[in-house]
């Protein structure tokens, strides 16, 4: 029998690098998915923008110049997250997908007819519009076989926005298990406690992590608190701004000084971040990591828990995260109350004895991740679906 054809078109097409070489992005995950599916029985073509990206991985599975790309060559196409779809439909209707000077995309009708295919599937982190035009968003959404949302709750959020019945909840997922202990600790060894919280210093949440973090510091003078970020939002222009190690051009050093200014705690300290297996040792030699939900009952899924679960530091996080419902499955962690910072920090004194006693496990935590939330895992929950949804 004949392998499925597959066109996969998701954010491995906006890297050019290695995955060395990369800091929490979103080609690793689109890489991670459409590489597992072509392990499951799937004969795999994922989008890419540039022409030098084209290579051939394996049997089942290359990377094909969108300009290359025919939709009749495929039984299925699969959408990975939001900017997937959003991309093709703008090459449909003839808006270039811009990249400095250079342009992809040049043939409208051939991105219609991937619009147009009969079995069009989409993966979701949130229910949320596809498009900021009502009539386009609609009838993107009218077009897909079945959409998959990684958080529980936002299914009937999105059944809610489009009356549609062909949206089904999908494990989030995480390579984060992969990543072993290194040999040496990125902390200074001063024998205090180190509390990490990993991302986004100053998101578009109501209150910014690093205001609820300072928050907390500040009822724990004898914890060090860790900032590992690779963003920060620049108040003035309201853009996001890379900072990271790897990161080049002018102003990214600007950039870091000035997010050092955001700090107001003498035990709490900035981190520039790393590449993304470098940053999991941070999460392994740290004694508690903090969670933060972006809103009450946050329909959004939270990548970052995953990632800090795929290591088994013990957590604390926030009420409303929706992945807090995987402590229940396995205890390596407490969920402290929404903004109510004097629970963040017996939540966080709890947690440090518990370690100390024996209760929190990080190896059973990372097992379990291994089993139930790798991207093997959501391949075979898609292949479910997408047969179900013929």
């Amino acid at each position: 029998m004949s392998k499925v054809r597959m066109l996969f078109w998701g954010h491995c097409g906006n890297v050019q690098k290695l995955d060395s070489e990369l800091v929490h992005v979103s080609p690793t995950r689109s890489r991670e998915m459409s590489a597992e599916f072509s392990k499951i029985g799937f004969d795999v073509t994922a989008a890419v923008f540039w022409p030098h990206a084209e290579k051939e991985l394996s049997e089942t599975l290359r990377y094909k110049h969108i300009d290359k790309i025919n939709a009749s060559d495929y039984d299925i196409v699969f959408c990975h997250l939001i900017l997937s779809i959003q991309q093709i439909s703008d090459l449909a209707r003839g808006v270039p997908i811009t990249e400095g000077a250079q342009s992809y995309g040049n043939d409208y009708k051939r991105f219609q007819k991937i619009l147009d295919h009969p079995r069009i599937y989409l993966q979701l982190d949130a229910p949320r519009p596809l498009n900021k035009n009502d009539l386009i968003d609609k009838d993107l959404v009218g077009r897909l076989k079945a959409v998959g949302v990684a958080t529980q709750n936002a299914v009937m959020k999105w059944k809610h926005m489009y009356s549609v019945n062909n949206v089904e909840w999908v494990n989030a997922a995480t390579i984060g298990y992969r990543y072993d202990k290194g040999p040496t600790s990125p902390y200074e060894d001063n024998g205090r406690a180190k509390i990490i919280y990993l991302g986004r210093m100053n998101d578009a949440s109501a209150v910014t992590p690093l205001e609820k973090l300072h928050h907390i510091a500040e009822r724990l003078p004898e914890y060090d608190f860790h900032v590992v970020t690779n963003k920060i939002r620049d108040a003035y222009s309201d853009k996001v701004y890379a900072i990271n190690e790897l990161q080049a051009g002018h102003g990214r050093e600007s950039r870091f000084l000035e997010a050092g200014k955001l700090i107001k705690l003498p035990n709490v300290f900035l981190h520039r971040g790393s590449t993304y297996d470098q940053s999991f040792n941070w999460l392994h030699y740290a004694s508690c990591a903090l969670g933060f939900a972006v809103r009450p009952n946050q329909d959004v899924a939270s990548c970052k828990t995953l990632e800090y679960y795929s290591t088994g530091v013990p957590v604390v996080i926030e009420e409303g995260t929706p992945e807090a419902w995987i402590l229940k499955e396995v205890a390596n962690g407490l969920v402290a109350k929404y903004l109510d910072w004097d629970d963040f920090a017996n939540k966080i004194k709890t947690t440090i004895q518990y370690v100390k006693e024996g209760k929190f496990k990080r190896r059973k935590m990372r097992h379990f991740i291994s089993v139930h939330h790798g991207y093997s895992n959501r391949a075979k929950q898609w292949t479910e679906i997408m047969e179900k949804y013929k």
